[in-house]
């Protein structure tokens, strides 16, 4: 029988077991209708002892690894992360930018020319070639949660799509 799972909402803060001794956080702090209405997630940096129970401030108020698009409702259903409280402390997420290729042909390469940046329910805006500062900036796309394991697993989001792929194939 399929797990069934409360819609997920701003402001949820999930928990993600890395291993037997260490896990790490992630809270839903929009919904972005220019990717097909997905859930954007910031995932924090700092990981805890597995036995540890962080207050939803000391989470919410830690750096930021990275930010990505998912399906955040699917991750529960695979038990990929776990509902673990909500808080209304979303950070600032009218400057969330994302960048995409304007094809997958330059292999995700920063230095190739042609790519999309948008803000989270914003058009996208074309540019040639990127400068130094959107180089920094997520890859976008909305992504299947087994691979938004392994990005934060690997604590990366812009070393893919090739590194991860044949990863999530095994």
């Amino acid at each position: 029988m399929t797990k069934r799972v409360k819609s997920t909402k701003v402001g949820d803060i999930f928990e993600f077991v890395i291993n037997s001794e260490e896990k790490r956080y992630l809270q839903y702090v929009i919904s972005d209708m220019s990717q097909l209405n997905s859930d954007v997630v910031r995932v924090f940096k700092k990981k805890y002892p597995i036995s540890s129970t962080p207050s939803l401030d000391t989470i919410t108020n830690d750096n930021i690894l990275f930010y990505t698009h998912c399906d955040t409702k699917t991750g529960i259903k695979k038990e990929i992360w776990k509902l673990y409280g909500n808080s209304q402390e979303v950070g600032i997420t009218d400057d969330i930018y994302f960048r995409c290729p304007e094809t997958t042909t330059n292999k995700w390469n920063p230095d190739a020319p042609n790519w999309f940046i948008w803000n989270c329910n914003e058009d996208a805006f074309f540019v040639r070639k990127l400068t130094k500062e959107q180089k920094q900036l997520p890859l976008g796309g909305v992504y299947p949660v087994d691979f938004v394991r392994l990005l934060i697993l690997n604590e990366d989001c812009n070393s893919f799509p090739e590194k991860y792929w044949s990863e999530m194939e095994k």
